[in-house]
Parts: C-alpha cells; structure tokens; sequence
C-alpha cells in the first residue's frame, strides 16, 4: 500500500512574518501554493521552500531592483498648448456653436505661426465638447456652488423636445443679488440700469 501524502495548505498567518510581508502572497488558484510577487513565481506551500526561495540568487536580484524604483509623480503643469486649446474651448461655449471650433483651430495655427504654444493645436469638435464637459463645466459648476452657498434662490425648468425628437431640459437658477454682500459701492461705479417703462 503507497505511503500517503500531505499536502500544505498555504496558512494566512506567514503573511504576517517580517521577513515575507512585502513579497509573499496567497496563490490564487492552488491553496497548496504560495506565489512571490517580487520575481512573479508560484512556490510550494511549505514554510522550508517559502524560506529556501527567500535565499535564491534570483529574488535577491529581484528585491534589488525593486528597491532601485522611485516613486512616480504623476502631476503635472498643463502646456501653454493646452491652455490656448482650454482658451478656445471657452470663447466657442460663450459664443457660439462648437462647429466652427474645427476652422477657427485651423486659423490660429496658419495666422500666429511665431507663437509655439498655436502651433501645435489640435483641436477639433470632439475634444473641444469633452473640454467644455469634463474640463470647464466641473470648473463652473463648483464656481456656482461657491457663489450660490447656503443663500435662498428660485429654480426655473424647461423641458422641450428638438427635431430629432430628442428631449432637452434646460434649468436657470435665480439667484437674488441684494442677499450678496456688495464688493465696493460708491456713487461712482454703481449705475441703475434703465428697463423702459411700463
């Protein structure tokens, strides 16, 4: 009759051992393994082999150059490319419809040829929505928030259906201006404006 073999379950308490809490992690299909992160190797789950691996040439070298690597720091200033980009994406969410934004990018880049920052725009309907988007209308919205604060305003909605059948719902928050502190008031810069008569 063959001898029987026990076969190691890999025990949650190793993990907690000084000299494996950086590398060593629980294999995630076999629970008689043990898998080294490090050099990316399944081991047995035995705490001689675990220790034995801890001492090959190869995880040294692997503990090595895992310390060599530095911190990456992923912040960063925008260009003053992207800036004149924001910059456009502004004037066209102002002014006027996001189709011309495709010409008029083409125009910067062909009439301000001594700027650098003009000549590398690209920017077309698409980017310019997702900027107006993601980009601008984050910024306002927080603005708002700020200006808004814990005053009273009225909310007014209007829902209305374009030709294509889609749904549109547009909203104006009244805000009353008096309830605002005054920045500066003198007789000079305020100025009543004239509305007509009744």
């Amino acid at each position: 009759m063959p001898k029987v073999t026990y076969k190691q379950n890999f025990r949650d308490s190793w993990l907690n051992f000084e000299e494996f809490k950086q590398w060593l992690r629980k294999a995630p299909t076999d629970s008689t393994k043990a898998y080294c992160c490090f050099c990316k190797v399944s081991i047995g789950a035995k705490l001689f082999e675990i220790r034995q691996h801890a001492q090959a040439k190869k995880h040294i070298a692997c503990i090595a150059s895992v310390a060599q690597n530095h911190t990456i720091h992923f912040g960063r200033q925008p260009t003053k490319t992207e800036e004149q980009e924001v910059a456009l994406c502004l004037y066209i969410a102002e002014h006027s419809a996001i189709a011309p934004i495709d010409h008029l990018s083409q125009l910067c880049v062909k009439q301000f040829k001594a700027c650098d920052a003009t000549v590398d725009i690209k920017l077309k309907r698409t980017k310019c929505t997702h900027i107006i988007n993601d980009v601008l209308g984050v910024h306002f919205e927080d603005d708002l928030r700020k200006d808004i604060g814990k005053s009273k305003f009225s909310l007014l909605l209007d829902e209305s259906t374009d030709i294509s059948v889609t749904k549109l719902l547009a909203y104006f928050i009244s805000q009353n201006l008096a309830a605002l502190p005054p920045k500066r008031c003198t007789q000079r810069n305020t100025k009543v404006p004239y509305l007509g008569e009744a």
